[in-house]
């Protein structure tokens, strides 16, 4: 518009019918009516300065919105800092009614737990006795095989993964369940094979006796339950035995 506005104010006054102007092409010279010239920049001007107008008005409805965004967006920060704050009150108003409520929950389901793991043990404790009751008559390796495969303790188990190998008819009580959870416990793996097992329960009682017949350590240990359990000449036997001079039983 400026060019315009330059250009008209240069042949404003000038009286010769042709001129040269490079408004529409700058650096290249164009020779040209003066009176159309005149009427080409007039147009030209009008059209430009309307285009300005609605440029600058185009601006202002923006500038205008934009201070109403503005105005909101800090409305809605305000409003949102208000919720929040309210949602964090609310939050710890309802953690503080419900601590006291949620410890004494954990407390009561950590106290029955306790009663229940206490029970379970008791009727664990009611039925190996109850076993050993009904099997007191019977020799201690009649009790063992009779006692559930869960009950037994290390060294029952140990015996009678070799008890099994040697004398299977003494198991045929035994459930197909507890069968299966015996083949596949680490704890009723047999310590020797069967004509080991054999030839160390043919040994003496006694350790030093067997002793250099024995040959590894699975072997030793194989030894001690055996004479444990199916000679019931453990440790507790040679014990009494040295105390009093005579056999327990």
């Amino acid at each position: 518009l400026k060019v315009l506005e330059r250009e008209v104010r240069r042949i404003r006054d000038y009286a010769e019918p042709f001129v040269n102007c490079d408004v529409w092409n700058p650096g290249y010279m164009q020779r040209m009516e003066t009176a159309r010239l005149r009427e080409s920049l007039a147009s030209e001007t009008r059209a430009l300065t309307a285009k300005l107008a609605d440029l600058k008005s185009a601006r202002d409805d923006f500038e205008a919105r934009m201070r109403e965004a503005n105005a909101a967006q800090r409305q809605f920060n305000t409003e949102a800092t208000t919720v929040e704050e309210v949602y964090q009150f609310v939050q710890k108003a309802f953690a503080d009614a419900t601590k006291l409520t949620v410890a004494q929950e954990l407390e009561n389901l950590m106290k029955e737990q306790a009663i229940a793991e206490e029970r379970a043990k008791e009727r664990e404790a009611t039925e190996i006795a109850k076993i050993r009751t009904s099997t007191a008559g019977d020799c201690l390796a009649a009790r063992v095989r009779h006692t559930p495969a869960a009950m037994r303790s290390d060294d029952e188990r140990k015996w009678v993964a070799l008890d099994v190998l040697m004398n299977p008819v003494a198991y045929a009580h035994v459930t197909e369940a507890e069968a299966e959870q015996m083949k596949f416990d680490p704890s009723y793996a047999a310590l020797v094979r069967l004509d080991d097992a054999k030839r160390i329960a043919a040994l003496p009682c006694q350790l030093q006796l067997a002793l250099p017949f024995l040959f590894t350590k699975d072997e030793i240990e194989a030894h001690r339950v055996i004479a444990l359990f199916t000679h019931e000449q453990g440790e507790p036997y040679y014990r009494h035995l040295d105390k009093t001079g005579r056999p327990p039983f």
